[in-house]
């Protein structure tokens, strides 16, 4: 399972409505994000929309940092607009490995 399904289903479980907004773009191998930085929307009718930037490894700081400084994410919240980093680590539990998920929420300061 892939970090961006392992967010969709956690979401999901809380009653969000979640697709998926990235494209692979074959000619160059590589994949863009909604906005430089969605890669999924998330609806829910008590709670609005959410953009998601889904991680793996402890690369969130990074990732807030990138979103911050986009006019984009600014305009997304402008417009009322939620915005979620969902950071996945693995963790050796025995001989199982576990998934841990730390969500940090992009805010206006």
């Amino acid at each position: 399972m892939t970090p961006s399904q392992r967010s969709k289903a956690h979401l999901e479980k809380e009653g969000w409505l979640c697709g998926s907004t990235q494209r692979y773009v074959q000619q160059v191998r590589r994949f863009y994000d909604l906005f430089g930085f969605i890669d999924m929307v998330c609806i829910h009718p008590e709670k609005g929309i959410l953009g998601v930037q889904v991680t793996a490894g402890g690369h969130g700081p990074e990732r807030l940092k990138k979103i911050e400084g986009l006019p984009t994410s600014l305009a997304w919240r402008r417009a009322g607009g939620k915005i979620a980093i969902h950071d996945w680590r693995a963790i050796k539990h025995g001989n199982r490995r576990l998934w841990d998920l730390k969500i940090t929420e992009v805010r206006d300061d």
